[in-house]
């Protein structure tokens, strides 16, 4: 049997991370909630009874929702926030989510004395103003390329009357 936990790195921040591979519930859990069952249903009862079907289905049930909660806590990155699940569900969540643990955590003194205090989170390059694209105005046309083309009429000039 392989280990249930799967080393690998995150998709923002790029920083390692241990992920539980385990999703939902395997035979050893199902084992392990009939013998629960089974040992609580004879503390109650004190001799087999069918009762005890009611405490399987409860312990499985159990089972089931702490697994799926181990391994939704453990995807979520602990160094930059990002949740790739709430990432397919809304985008706009799951940056919310990575600002507020950013802003937590570069407002906490323990995080920047932690081995991971430089991360290597992507940027954006914004253009200064001088750079962007505006649209060109009609007068700053090129008047060697105004005449290029006789056939046409530019708008500053006069109709040809016939």
């Amino acid at each position: 049997m392989g280990s249930k936990i799967n080393h690998c790195f995150c998709a923002f921040c790029r920083s390692e991370r241990r992920v539980y591979r385990k999703k939902g519930i395997s035979w050893v859990n199902i084992f392990a909630s009939i013998v629960v069952s089974f040992v609580a249903g004879l503390i109650i009862w004190q001799d087999f009874d069918l009762r005890m079907i009611p405490l399987f289905v409860l312990a499985l049930g159990l089972a089931e929702i702490l697994i799926q909660i181990r391994w939704r806590l453990s995807i979520v990155c602990p160094h930059c926030g990002f949740d790739p699940v709430l990432y397919l569900s809304s985008r706009e969540k799951a940056e919310e989510k990575v600002k507020t643990h950013l802003e937590k955590r570069r407002n906490s003194a323990a995080f920047l004395l932690s081995k991971n205090a430089n991360l290597n989170l992507p940027f954006r390059k914004i253009k200064p103003e001088a750079q962007l694209i505006t649209p060109k105005k009609p007068e700053s046309v090129d008047p060697a390329r105004k005449n290029q083309y006789s056939s046409r009429q530019s708008p500053d000039q006069a109709p040809i009357a016939p």
